[in-house]
Order: structure tokens, then C-alpha cells, then sequence
């Protein structure tokens, strides 16, 4: 039977990146640029606050004439953004982000307080291939058993 799996499959490979609030858009760039990510958490006090992603350094500072080593990164975040809990599926997440216009979505615990990491577009396509490979596989051999035959996988 085909299940689709849940982001969770993305935290266990990962560790979670964040900065606090008070920090600077020149720290978060930094460790965003260590880590190789676009996207990074935001912590206020212990609890998830938003997320900060390249696209806000574009918009909200490079376009505004800000300067990144003196901007604090609560003045340009995207506050309280759309999250999804572990046990999301896949699907669900890649349908969210369409909808939402998004590329990025963060990872929050059941009470929407524990920042656990960001899911990104790039993470679930590859998974989402393979979800469909393996279907288009089930419908081929169910349509061989239902004909008879190795529908599909025969030589003509």
C-alpha cells in the first residue's frame, strides 16, 4: 500500500538553524551562508518568532537601503509565518506552500512553540518523484493482474 511520508523524514537528516531576534541580518547571512541554507529560524525568549529567508534580505533590506550589520532581524522578518508540525505529510506541506506562494515552511512542535527546523520545496520534490514512480508501478501491475497480463511491461 503506498503512504506518503510525513516532514518529519526531513528533521532526522538535519539540525535546526536559528538566531534570535536581537541578532543582525549580517549574523543571521552568516550563518545562513555557513550552513548553506536559504532560510533560517527566529527565536524571541525561547519560543519560535518567525523566519528570515535571502528573499527578506532582498526585499525588506538591500531594496530599502538598510544596512545589514546595524538591522536587527526582528525589524525584518516574516513574523508568526504559516508553520506544519512533524506529522505533516508531505503532500499536505507541498500543497501549503503552493497555495501560500511560499518556499519555506517552518517546523513546530504540537504547542507551536519548539522551532524544530524549516522544510523547503527542494526538500520534498525529490520524495514526491519517487511517490509517483512507485504508484505509476502498483497501477501498472494492478492493470496486469486486472487484463491478465504484465500490462505495460511486456515486449510488443
Amino acid at each position: 500500500m503506498l503512504t506518503m511520508n510525513t516532514v518529519s523524514k526531513f528533521l532526522s537528516d538535519r539540525h535546526m538553524i536559528y538566531v534570535h531576534s536581537m541578532e543582525t541580518v549580517e549574523s543571521a547571512m552568516n550563518i545562513m551562508d555557513k550552513e548553506g541554507t536559504d532560510s533560517i529560524g527566529v527565536q524571541s525568549y525561547g519560543r519560535f518568532a518567525g523566519i528570515f529567508t535571502r528573499s527578506d534580505l532582498v526585499s525588506r533590506v538591500l531594496q530599502k537601503g538598510l544596512r545589514p550589520e546595524r538591522t536587527l532581524v526582528q525589524n525584518v522578518m516574516t513574523p508568526d509565518p504559516q508553520t506544519i508540525s512533524p506529522e505533516t505529510p508531505i503532500s499536505e506541506a507541498y500543497r501549503m506552500m503552493r497555495d501560500l506562494k511560499v518556499s519555506h515552511l517552518p517546523v513546530v512542535d504540537d504547542n507551536g512553540r519548539v522551532f524544530l527546523g524549516i522544510v523547503t520545496e527542494d526538500d520534498m520534490r525529490d520524495d514526491i518523484q519517487s511517490f509517483l514512480d512507485k504508484a505509476m508501478r502498483e497501477h501498472e501491475m494492478i492493470l496486469g493482474y486486472i487484463h491478465g497480463e504484465q500490462y505495460g511491461l511486456c515486449a510488443r
